[in-house]
């Protein structure tokens, strides 16, 4: 993280000043506040890699895609807890929940009913 990102300039555009206090500034007016211009610089870079990744195309894709992967995992793994939970497997009072949340229709809301409904269980049951 030598080289600048960009062309917004450097820490240098913030120089330290003895006076500033971090809760009066904002943004990448803070870096006026610390006085170890090697941490400020890379500070500001750090800000810059977080900007241009936001903006770009490719890594929100990706990250859209690690949401989908992990939505459709807690899926499955709130189907796996409903199947034990209506066969028994956590006992009477979670087969109980799950008979009568999960035959109240289908879909994610009736799984999150259920898995909130399974936490007040005793014994609670995590998942």
């Amino acid at each position: 993280m030598n080289a600048p990102i960009d062309s917004r300039g450097s820490a240098e555009d913030y120089p330290y000043d003895p006076e500033a206090r971090v809760e009066t500034l904002f943004g990448l007016e803070k870096l006026r506040a610390i006085s170890d211009r090697k941490l400020a610089a890379y500070l500001f870079e750090s800000y810059w890699v977080c900007e241009r990744n936001e903006r770009d195309p490719k890594f929100r894709a990706e990250r859209e895609r690690e949401q989908r992967q992990k939505a459709e995992k807690d899926l499955e793994d709130l189907n796996s807890m409903a199947d034990k939970a209506s066969a028994g497997v956590y006992g009477k009072p979670a087969q109980k929940v799950a008979e009568e949340v999960l035959r109240g229709g289908r879909g994610r809301s009736n799984l999150e009913a259920l898995r909130q409904a399974l936490r007040k269980v005793p014994g609670r049951i995590s998942g």
